[in-house]
């Protein structure tokens, strides 16, 4: 996954500050944000922050399903909208997500409030379970993915979640690891 930022940059806070490598230096207001819908049945998403200054920054996390058209909020693991970091300090935030593969998305992590001197986000990390057999996406292994491989086999369209099996190649093989694993067998 890619990301872009709007208002920030990508600088290298020092040791001891995030992972010390390369991280997104924000400053309110300001953005990063993934740059294509992905899809994928999304858990969680978490990313550290370091905020040198004497300020407490706030950010939030949020998810578009319609292309950047509207943005829906993510809510951290302690229910909040928004995530707090104190001034000097570093911190590792958690937020739920319920979405399912059939719903493409794109993210953005926003500084909404704190001061005007740099902070930064860094180890962005979103997390994901797909089914296997689940081929068109909606959550379940059951006959509707036996019919997509076969769509998939009759217009020659490539999509990886077809390729059931792992062999590289979308094929019979594959309709019948679906019909297995519906089956139980």
């Amino acid at each position: 996954m890619s990301w872009q930022s709007k208002r920030s940059n990508t600088r290298a806070p020092g040791d001891g500050k995030c992972n010390g490598i390369n991280s997104v230096m924000m400053k309110k207001p300001s953005s990063v944000y993934s740059t294509q819908p992905v899809a994928h049945n999304f858990f969680l998403a978490q990313a550290t922050f370091f905020n040198p200054t004497s300020t407490t920054a706030k950010y939030k996390l949020e998810y578009s399903l319609d292309g950047g058209a509207s943005w829906q909020m993510a809510y951290s693991i302690d229910s909040l909208d928004n995530v707090e970091i104190a001034g000097k300090s570093c911190l590792t935030a958690v937020w739920n997500l319920n979405l399912t593969s059939s719903q493409p998305a794109t993210f953005r992590i926003s500084m909404i409030g704190g001061g005007t001197a740099a902070t930064y986000v860094d180890d962005i990390a979103l997390y994901y379970i797909d089914l296997t057999g689940d081929v068109n996406g909606d959550g379940e292994v059951n006959i509707t993915d036996v019919n997509a491989i076969i769509n998939l086999i009759i217009t020659g369209l490539d999509n990886p979640r077809g390729d059931v099996n792992g062999d590289g190649e979308i094929n019979i093989t594959d309709i019948n690891a679906v019909i297995n694993i519906i089956t139980g067998q």
